[in-house]
């Protein structure tokens, strides 16, 4: 057996790789030399070739590529059986049924809070709210532009936080295990974070100063920390006492790499009706900060820009966790669902948060923005927007190549 080490695709040569599979595509399209197929089965020659020039195993690469087949076919039957849902609405003339109706029937002070349960019920009944925005969300849109209502107004009703808090209302009730409180169980004897301030019964309501509304909320946080400790504030016997300095015991996998024992336990909770809904309420309240602090990372150098992910990064994280079972895909699709929501309320121009302050400067002044100035700000902003989704896929396909290679 050799001992020669087994040569792999670095990130240059990938992204050649990548380029050549594109330019040939391309090339065949243009020419119309038998469409983009021809193309892709010429690349395989060129992966080939590749290989042999720079001594790599084409038959690792041509699995890897079985493997990320395997990954995301069942994702793209999926988006493939949406789309033929949306079809099927168009062409069967349901949604031009649905406008006209809509006319006849709503009142138009009554439409933006039945846009936002008509969309959340068609999404629990179908199990896609992208399915739900492209057949009944267009209907509700076009039935508000026909009564003079702002349609991204409406589109805020489609995009709503409700398909997430159903989507974690059922997640929460269906799990086997009871709910997790934030109130200490027990903390493990000789446990440092007991030496440092916990106690049993202690019920932990802040870690770093950031109130604590689910328990993920302080894993979150100290998953943050870099120093394995951090400061809690506690309700203990009825009173609010601060621990400046919690510390942590630490120990270190096979590879080197540290990792935090947390050292207690906590209590349990009864699914009752209330507590499932309050954990629901409180876990979109998780996801929405996590996404706003994450953004805040980002803007603050903490979070490396290369770590944006796009739509084939969704494709793979939704085959990922499919493959670990249905509380995870639920799990994503809940913190997705929310993520649009959250994002679609930024005030940006080519959002519905930039919308929403364009009509409050125009309660505020009692002259709206003028359309040329909201349409050159628009432009600007889908620009960004799209450069930014542009280079979240780049990001992808990298991570894709050389993860799989």
């Amino acid at each position: 057996m050799s001992g020669t080490k087994e040569k792999k695709l670095n990130l240059p040569q990938s992204l050649l790789l990548l380029l050549l599979i594109i330019v040939s595509v391309a090339v065949c399209i243009r020419l119309k030399t038998g469409g983009p197929m021809i193309g892709l089965f010429a690349s395989w020659i060129f992966i080939y070739l590749f290989c042999k020039i720079f001594g790599i195993s084409y038959a690792k690469i041509v699995a890897g590529a079985y493997d990320a087949i395997r990954m995301v076919v069942p994702t793209l039957c999926l988006l493939m059986a949406i789309g033929v849902m949306i079809g099927t609405w168009l062409q069967s003339g349901t949604i031009a049924t649905i406008i006209s109706w809509g006319l006849k029937m709503i009142n138009p002070s009554w439409l933006l809070p039945l846009t936002l349960l008509f969309c959340s019920i068609l999404s629990i009944v179908t199990g896609t709210s992208y399915g739900s925005v492209g057949s009944a969300g267009v209907a509700m849109m076009a039935i508000g532009n026909a009564m003079g209502i702002h349609p991204g107004m409406v589109a805020g009703a489609v995009m709503n936080f409700v398909l997430g808090f159903v989507v974690l209302l059922l997640l929460i009730s269906l799990r086997s295990e009871p709910i997790t409180s934030k109130v200490i169980y027990a903390v493990e004897d000789n446990a440092l974070c007991g030496q440092t301030g916990l106690q049993a019964g202690d019920e932990i309501v802040a870690v770093n100063g950031r109130h604590c509304f689910v328990a993920n909320d302080m894993l979150y946080e100290l998953m943050r920390t870099e120093s394995y400790r951090a400061a809690f504030t506690v309700r203990r016997d009825g009173k609010l006492v601060e621990l400046p300095d919690v510390q942590f015991d630490t120990w270190q996998d096979a590879q080197g790499q540290t990792h935090m024992t947390l050292g207690f336990t906590v209590y349990g909770l009864k699914k009752t009706p209330k507590n499932v809904l309050k954990e629901a309420a409180n876990s979109v309240i998780y996801y929405g900060r996590i996404i706003y602090t994450s953004l805040a990372d980002l803007l603050r150098g903490r979070e490396s820009i290369n770590d944006l992910s796009g739509p084939v990064g969704i494709v793979t994280a939704i085959g990922q966790a499919a493959s670990y079972g249905w509380e995870d895909v639920f799990e994503l699709l809940a913190l997705i669902t929310i993520n649009l929501g959250v994002l679609n309320l930024l005030p940006f121009p080519a959002l519905d948060g930039g919308k929403i302050v364009f009509l409050l400067i125009e309660a505020v002044t009692g002259h709206a923005v003028p359309e040329k100035i909201q349409g050159s700000l628009t432009v600007a902003a889908f620009a960004l927007l799209f450069g930014l989704m542009l280079f979240a896929t780049y990001n992808d396909i990298v991570r894709l190549v050389t993860g799989v290679i």
